[in-house]
């Protein structure tokens, strides 16, 4: 018998192994033993973990995309005060993190590392003064943070703000190839706590990496626009003068999104600029976006 759930209202994916409460959808919190007629949770196959992008991809066959990973095997689960942790190895893509099912990072992605440090690299971002003072903003698989120390050779210290500590532990244990030294490295301050809090600190950074959602949802009861407004709001706030904002934004398929995006950080920003780097574990491309203040 297959021990992953479809869950009948909302066609979540979630494992039932040891799970505390296993007829509930962690997502939507049907409990699918008792689901009315019509939405009935379906088992399906244990051998691989699923993905969704709901809602934000405009395909003519569907409104959503399904991605199915093969899992050679199961390293961790376990849930956090935030989310559901997951880290399965892949044929393909190596290790793999999902929070809440969603994919966040696999070894295979080192160019999503890459393209947010990109802006300290090359262009006026490159520009960065001796003894630079950098923020990474989420960032908890230590990726980004990894490819800032050893290739941003002007960095003095790296500030990474994580909200979720067991991301950073799981980590560390867990995907040494992604984050390798970076949470030891005497440069690295890591801080547990919520970025949004952390930006009132008034601490001045020379450049801030967003690594966090474009998308609310949960997180705060306000729409993305809003939501948007007031991050970017904030971190111009905390970067110094002529200091630069890297981020990830969205999927190339995600116009919606990246419209509200390019509209905010042009009423907040100057030299605003995109890339499109393909993400393997993802199978799409990805949109980069960077600005100085």
């Amino acid at each position: 018998m297959s021990d992953a759930t479809r869950c009948g209202s909302c066609g979540w994916v979630y494992w039932t192994t040891n799970y505390e409460n296993w007829g509930t959808c962690p997502k939507c919190e049907t409990n699918n033993d008792y689901a009315p007629k019509g939405k009935k949770a379906e088992l399906v196959s244990s051998d691989y973990i699923f993905t969704y992008m709901k809602d934000h991809i405009p395909l003519k066959i569907g409104s959503g995309l399904e991605i199915r990973y093969k899992i050679k095997e199961r390293i961790a689960r376990t849930k956090s005060d935030y989310q559901t942790i997951e880290i399965i190895d892949n044929p393909n893509f190596g290790k793999m993190m999902f929070l809440d099912g969603d994919l966040q990072i696999s070894e295979a992605d080192r160019i999503y590392d890459v393209a947010m440090n990109m802006p300290f690299l090359v262009g006026k971002g490159s520009a960065l003064p001796e003894n630079a003072e950098i923020a990474i903003l989420g960032g908890g698989d230590g990726g980004v943070l990894r490819e800032l120390l050893q290739n941003v050779g002007k960095v003095k210290k790296a500030t990474l703000v994580d909200i979720d500590g067991k991301v950073i532990q799981l980590a560390k244990k867990h995907l040494r190839k992604i984050c390798k030294g970076s949470f030891t490295d005497p440069r690295s301050e890591i801080i547990v706590g919520d970025a949004r809090d952390f930006l009132k600190s008034g601490r001045m950074f020379d450049g801030i990496i967003y690594d966090l959602t474009m998308d609310p949802g949960n997180i705060v009861k306000m729409s993305q626009g809003h939501f948007l407004r007031d991050m970017f709001g904030r971190i111009k706030k905390c970067l110094k003068k002529g200091g630069t904002l890297s981020m990830q934004c969205c999927s190339t398929f995600d116009k919606k999104s990246l419209r509200v995006i390019t509209k905010t950080l042009h009423m907040n920003f100057n030299d605003v600029d995109f890339r499109k780097f393909y993400i393997p574990s993802f199978c799409e491309e990805w949109v980069f976006g960077c600005c100085r203040k």
